[in-house]
């Protein structure tokens, strides 16, 4: 669990930004895009339902209300023939009678096609027809039906002239008993009118099946003479059991619809409607397209402003750093503008307070640090004035004698050196300039420091070996300086070996445990000659310590302000080997 634990930790350090404007990005994005995203998702996905129920019932309504139209038109024969039996049963009509009654009645309502009044033994007595013939309608399920008292509504049938025809036929009672049966073949043509004028959108179509679920009504008029069934018989079950809805389904050929489906209650039918899936939920689409583009936008817009945000708001902790970093390089000159009087303009108005008294201290640290070298001047100079004064007052007197002249001019001129070589010293340290730092290959520099210092450690005696590791990237740096560092480390070496030994110079590149892993060049000054002493390792370092005559201990502490100013640091560890003066420099500082 450790071990997943500390791989998920270095995979977050690696994929997460190192600067602080992309990190405050991110947050931004992040904070402004997923509460959009999610919230625009449960919308959308919300309205999808509400616009999926919305169309589920309203096709649901229309298929009541289609429903409810053909019922009206099946149960408008069966109520006139209602109306004529009942009649019949209360006038007494002999068959002359009838038959005018029910001639009169097809004439008037062309939907009813053949009108017959049948006798308790299920004989014709009078037909609509005329002239034709009698028919025996014992046998027949209406006719069995309505004697039983229950009138009936028989399966649809398709007529020779392609008509659909039903069979009504309705009990003729007299003093509450059955005396007789009226019977009608009933045209539907009409009812195909009902059907086929029902339109949902340019796909949708209404069918109507009968008890037996056989297509009575359709707009393919080719499926019903066929006997073609559904693809859902499931839906015909539903509504023949006298159950309605709507619900989404998919057709044989895998194209979704949506079906809606109530019952003819009247003939115990069932009417079903379908339209296109695509066409139902046409205006959800539109609506989802709508609803993520503006999202998109959005996104678009945030992205963009988190971005202005993210530098808008990095750009103070930018100068901030930038000033850390000047300080960092001893440059206490360039204080950061003030432009609002908000809590980050007090945070940089309090550190140019800071930076200002850094300048002091270090102003008074050098000072105090001159003041000791002032004193560590005049003491060497006493005595180097002493002999120059000496051998000038003795000129005048000797300036015949060759030994003399010789030792005068050997002597004086080395002590006029020495006076300049501390002076200069002293005032380099007093002040080391800012610099610029530009790219630097690190490489090219070895080179150069190489065959500047050849002829001094050849004089020497001494092996030179230079070593160049491949492919450092160049860092950011000042060569003049950095020259500087390699070459007073290079004559330290040198002065530091009693005998002819070896000094390498070589470069490298490094992660330094304890600056996080931090990737530095690292120029290395290593040679043979003696131990440096942990007492002395602890202070070699400091302004004017020394183990050198007439030194004032300068070198090494400006070596390592140089080092310093480019955000690098330098150390060194000595062993019975070999002495190695190590300078880092980081690839980053500046970048």
């Amino acid at each position: 669990m450790m071990f997943f634990a500390q791989r998920l930790k270095g995979w977050v350090a690696f994929l997460w930004p190192r600067r602080i404007w992309q990190q405050i990005f991110w947050v931004l994005l992040l904070l402004a895009v997923v509460p959009l995203v999610v919230l625009g998702t449960l919308l959308i996905n919300t309205s999808q339902q509400a616009v999926r129920t919305s169309v589920l019932r309203d096709h649901k309504e229309i298929a009541y209300r289609a429903a409810g139209q053909v019922n009206e038109f099946v149960r408008k024969p069966q109520d006139l023939l209602m109306t004529a039996a009942s009649i019949m049963g209360v006038s007494h009509a002999d068959a002359w009678r009838q038959e005018t009654a029910i001639v009169e009645l097809s004439l008037r309502f062309p939907m009813l096609r053949r009108v017959a009044s049948i006798d308790i033994n299920g004989q014709e007595v009078a037909v609509s027809k005329l002239g034709s013939d009698k028919i025996d309608r014992s046998k027949e399920e209406s006719f069995l039906s309505a004697r039983e008292g229950r009138p009936f509504i028989s399966s649809v049938n398709i007529h020779g002239t392609d008509t659909p025809v039903v069979t009504i036929s309705v009990p003729i009672t007299q003093w509450g008993k059955v005396n007789g049966v009226l019977m009608a073949e009933v045209d539907l043509r009409g009812m195909w009118d009902i059907v086929d004028g029902i339109h949902v959108g340019t796909t949708g179509y209404a069918c109507v099946v009968d008890r037996s679920g056989a297509l009575i009504s359709h707009p393919n008029k080719k499926m019903i003479l066929s006997h073609e069934p559904l693809f859902n018989t499931k839906i015909v079950g539903e509504v023949l059991s006298g159950k309605g809805g709507s619900l989404e389904d998919v057709d044989a050929q895998g194209g979704g619809w949506i079906a809606s489906y109530a019952p003819v209650e009247g003939a115990g039918w069932g009417l079903l409607i379908f339209q296109s899936a695509a066409e139902a939920y046409a205006f959800s689409k539109i609506m989802k397209v709508q609803a993520w583009s503006f999202i998109l936008i959005v996104m678009v817009a945030a992205f963009i402003i988190s971005m202005a945000l993210a530098r808008f708001m990095s750009r103070p902790l930018n100068m901030l750093l930038d000033g850390a970093r000047r300080i960092s390089l001893r440059d206490y000159d360039h204080p950061l503008p003030v432009a609002h009087q908000d809590e980050i303009g007090q945070i940089m108005a309090s550190f140019n307070d800071m930076t200002a008294k850094l300048k002091q201290v270090r102003q008074a640290e050098k000072l105090s640090l001159i003041g000791k070298a002032v004193t560590s001047i005049v003491h060497e100079l006493k005595n180097s004035l002493v002999l120059v004064d000496t051998y000038i007052q003795l000129l005048g007197e000797r300036y015949k004698d060759k030994q003399f002249i010789q030792e005068f001019t050997r002597v004086v001129p080395q002590e006029l050196n020495a006076w300049k070589g501390m002076l200069q010293n002293m005032g380099e340290y007093a002040r080391v300039p800012y610099f610029a730092l530009d790219p630097v290959d690190v490489n090219v520099l070895l080179k150069d420091v190489a065959l500047l210092a050849d002829h001094r450690v050849k004089q020497h005696g001494a092996d030179f070996v230079v070593e160049e590791a491949f492919g450092i990237p160049p860092v950011r740096g000042n060569a003049d300086k950095l020259r500087q560092v390699l070459m007073n480390l290079l004559s330290n070496a040198l002065d530091s070996m009693s005998y002819a030994g070896t000094v390498w110079l070589t470069s490298a590149l490094r992660a330094h445990p304890s600056h996080a892993g931090r990737l530095f060049v690292v120029i290395s000054v290593e040679n043979t000659g003696e131990v440096i002493s942990p007492e002395r390792l602890e202070r070699i370092f400091e302004p004017f310590f020394t183990t050198k005559d007439g030194g004032l201990g300068l070198g090494l502490a400006i070596c390592r302000e140089i080092v310093e100013r480019h955000d690098g640091f330098i150390d060194v560890v000595s062993g019975p080997v070999k002495t190695a003066f190590r300078v880092h420099l980081p690839l980053d500082n500046g970048g």
